[in-house]
C-alpha cells in the first residue's frame, strides 16, 4: 500500500502580477498546490475563509487599503493557518507591526527560492498541535538531524545532542539551533531569525552576539555566516552519525 502524503495549499495575497506569476510556478514546482490569488485585504479574508488554506503568503501594503497585516488579524479569528508576510519594505515600524500581528515568516523582496521554502518549511514544523502518521513517515519529518562536528538535533525534544550527551544551551542559543536545524544547510535571514528567536525586529548585533555565545559553546564549524545575510548550520554524513 503506497503511503500518501498531503500537499499543502497556498493562497498568495499580493498585488503584483509578475510576482503572483513567479511564485506560483516555483512553488507547483516544488509541490504545493496554489489554491488562489488575490490583490486586495477584503478579497484575502473571503478567500481564506472559503479556501481555508495551509498557508498564506500576504503582502502588506494591498491595493484597497486594507493592510495585510490587519487582514491577517481578521483572518486568524476564523481559521488556523500559517500566515507569511511578503513586502519590499525593511523599516524597523513595518517589521515590529508584523511581529505584532503573529506572523509565522516574513520575507523580503527580492526574493530567493530557498529563502522562500525554508520560510514554509519552518512556518509549518513551527507550533504544530498534530503530527499524523504519514508525516511523521515522510523524509521532511524525520526525528533526528545529523549535523556537523557529530551533532545530533532531536526535532521531537528540541534538544541538542553530541555523542549521546545533551547539549546544555540557554533558551535563546537552543532556538537558535532549532531554527537553523530546521532548514540545515539553507540561509536564514538575520530578520527571519530574530523574529522566531526573540519576536521582534533585534538590532543585528544583537543576533551575532548570540551567535558568536552559541559558538563559543558549539565550536566555530557548526553555525555559519551566509555572506552577510544571514546564518546557516552545517549538516553531516549520515555514516557519521550518532543515534540517541
Amino acid at each position: 500500500m503506497v503511503t500518501m502524503v498531503k500537499k499543502r495549499t497556498i493562497l498568495i495575497v499580493e498585488d503584483e502580477s509578475v510576482v503572483v506569476e513567479c511564485l506560483s510556478r516555483m512553488l507547483e514546482y516544488h509541490g504545493f498546490i496554489i489554491v488562489g490569488n488575490c490583490d486586495k485585504g477584503s478579497d484575502a479574508i473571503s478567500k481564506a475563509k472559503a479556501l481555508k488554506p495551509d498557508i498564506i503568503l500576504m503582502d502588506i501594503m494591498l491595493k484597497d487599503g486594507v493592510s495585510g497585516c490587519d487582514a491577517a488579524l481578521e483572518i486568524r479569528k476564523c481559521i488556523a493557518t500559517k500566515i507569511i508576510y511578503l513586502t519590499g519594505y525593511s523599516s524597523s515600524d513595518i517589521i515590529n507591526h508584523v511581529a505584532s500581528s503573529d506572523a509565522d515568516g516574513y520575507i523580503l523582496k527580492p526574493y530567493l527560492e530557498q529563502q522562500v521554502l525554508a520560510t514554509i518549511a519552518l512556518a509549518l514544523a513551527t507550533g504544530s498541535k498534530e503530527v499524523t502518521d504519514q508525516q511523521s513517515n515522510h523524509s521532511c519529518h524525520i526525528h533526528t538531524i545529523p549535523l556537523n562536528n557529530g551533532y545530533l538535533f532531536d526535532r521531537k525534544r528540541i534538544r541538542l545532542f553530541k555523542e549521546n550527551h545533551e547539549v546544555i544551551l540557554s533558551s535563546k542559543a537552543l532556538k537558535l539551533v532549532t531554527i537553523l536545524s530546521e532548514n540545515v544547510n539553507v540561509s536564514i535571514s538575520f530578520e527571519q531569525l530574530s523574529l522566531y528567536i526573540y519576536g521582534k525586529q533585534m538590532p543585528k548585533k544583537t543576533l551575532r552576539s548570540l551567535v558568536f555565545r552559541t559558538r563559543k559553546v558549539l565550536g566555530e564549524n557548526l553555525i555559519v555566516n551566509s555572506s552577510g545575510l544571514g546564518y546557516k548550520i552545517v549538516s553531516a554524513p549520515l555514516q557519521n552519525n550518532y543515534h540517541i
